[in-house]
């Protein structure tokens, strides 16, 4: 099925070469290729949101293992709430770049 734009004509589907699933629905759309710099900032972001996640588990658990104060352990999960704003706004700004891409 075709997908129509607003106030335009049908669309052609990214696959339309594509043959049918076995049970006559047509095969999903493949994605455009992305640029390697985009492709790069999308493991950068996966690297820094796995990094924070990691050393916010690991000082937690230090944390609790080492006695450290109450205010200590806030101050880290203050920091580690950084951490995840950097990588959402990474995130949001690597989204608005593939965007402008395709669009543009």
């Amino acid at each position: 099925m075709a997908v129509r734009p607003r106030g335009g004509a049908p669309k052609a589907p990214l696959n339309a070469s594509a043959r049918p699933l076995a049970d006559g629905r047509a095969a999903p759309a493949t994605p455009a290729r992305a640029d390697p710099r985009s492709l790069a900032e999308g493991r950068r972001v996966a690297l820094t949101l796995v990094a924070v996640g990691l050393l916010w588990a690991g000082l937690t658990w230090a944390g609790g293992q080492f006695g450290w104060s109450q205010r200590l352990r806030a101050l880290l999960d203050l920091f580690a709430l950084a951490g995840f704003g950097v990588a959402l706004l990474m995130t949001f700004r690597l989204w608005r770049q593939r965007r402008t891409e395709t669009r543009g």
